[in-house]
C-alpha cells in the first residue's frame, strides 16, 4: 500500500489545472513524446495538445498512477479493484474511492452541498478539475485495497457481556 485515501485526494487536488494529454502519466510533454503519442493513439491526442509541449501533462488514469506509482489504465484499475459498487451508492463510498466508467476514471472527493464531487483529468478541453459527479457519466465506484488504504477497519468487535439481575 503506497498511499491512503486522503493522501490520494490531497495529491489529486494539488494537480488541479494540470493539462490533459491522452497517454501522459504526469511527466513533461516534449515534442518527441507528443509525436510518439500521436503515432500511437491518433486523434485521441488532439492537434491542439501540441501547445502543451513544455508542460507537465497527465491523462485520467495517469493522475492516479502518478499519485501512487502503479501505472494502470482505467480498465486495469477496475480489474484490480477489490470492491466494485454501482455509482448510485456513491454516498457510501469512502473519500478517495475511484469513480469509473468505460474509458475514464477519477477520484471521489466527498459530498458538498448534498452533491458528490470528483477530481479527474477530464480531457484535453478541461485538464485536471474538481466538479460535481453529475458532470460525467461514471457507472461505478471502486476500492483498490492493495494500492490504497481507505482506513476502513474490519467489522467492529463488540464485547458480549452477561448481566445477572436479581441473582
Amino acid at each position: 500500500i503506497s498511499l491512503d485515501n486522503l493522501g490520494l485526494v490531497k495529491f489529486a487536488k494539488s494537480k488541479i489545472g494540470t493539462p490533459y494529454v491522452y497517454g501522459m502519466k504526469g511527466s513533461l510533454l516534449t515534442e518527441e513524446k507528443y509525436e510518439q503519442l500521436r503515432a500511437m493513439y491518433g486523434d485521441l491526442v488532439w492537434k491542439s495538445d501540441r501547445k502543451k509541449i513544455g508542460k507537465v501533462c497527465v491523462d485520467c488514469s495517469g493522475l492516479i498512477s502518478w499519485a501512487c506509482g502503479v501505472t494502470l489504465g482505467s480498465g486495469q484499475w477496475k480489474a484490480r479493484a477489490t470492491k466494485i459498487n454501482p455509482i448510485s451508492t456513491i454516498e457510501k463510498a469512502p473519500i478517495g474511492a475511484l469513480v469509473w466508467m468505460q474509458g475514464h476514471i477519477g477520484v471521489y472527493t466527498g459530498m458538498r452541498n448534498g452533491y458528490p464531487y470528483y477530481i479527474a483529468a477530464d480531457g484535453s478541453a478541461y485538464g485536471v478539475r474538481e466538479v460535481p459527479l453529475r458532470c460525467n457519466k461514471f457507472t461505478h465506484w471502486l476500492l483498490v485495497n492493495d494500492v490504497f488504504d481507505y482506513g476502513t477497519e474490519d467489522e467492529e468487535v463488540v464485547e458480549k457481556c452477561k448481566i445477572i439481575i436479581d441473582g
